[in-house]
């Protein structure tokens, strides 16, 4: 039984990066179109966050889908999540104006790892 784990020893050049720039409150790079079909991950699934999403869940199906492994993946795609959207709301709130702060705290509180959790 070859069991390799994901998240300790193991040079993985995409996981680096992503860990590198999120570690900054930036997003990682969307990964290549052909690795994304490889990972056959949903249209939904497919922005700057994807790479640590397969690398999550790759990890999540060699440990037989345990809740207690994979840990550090998941916390870095919730972190990244959490950038993309923060990203996304600045954003929007750019192209309004940002007229009304109240709207933009109230649509903060459902994001992952706001003040909810």
């Amino acid at each position: 039984m070859s069991h390799h784990h994901h998240e300790e020893n193991h040079h993985d050049p995409l996981l680096e990066q992503a860990q590198h720039k999120i570690s900054r409150g930036q997003l990682p790079d969307v990964p290549p179109l052909e690795d994304l079909e490889k990972a056959q991950l949903p249209f939904g699934y497919r922005d700057q966050c994807s790479g640590v999403l397969m690398r999550w869940n790759e990890c999540r199906y060699e440990h037989w889908y345990l809740p207690w492994s994979c840990g550090g993946l998941k916390h870095l795609y919730e972190t990244c999540q959490t950038i993309y959207f923060h990203d996304r709301m600045k954003q929007k709130m750019e192209e309004k104006g940002a007229k009304d702060m109240s709207y933009a705290k109230w649509w903060y509180s459902f994001a992952p790892g706001g003040p909810k959790q």
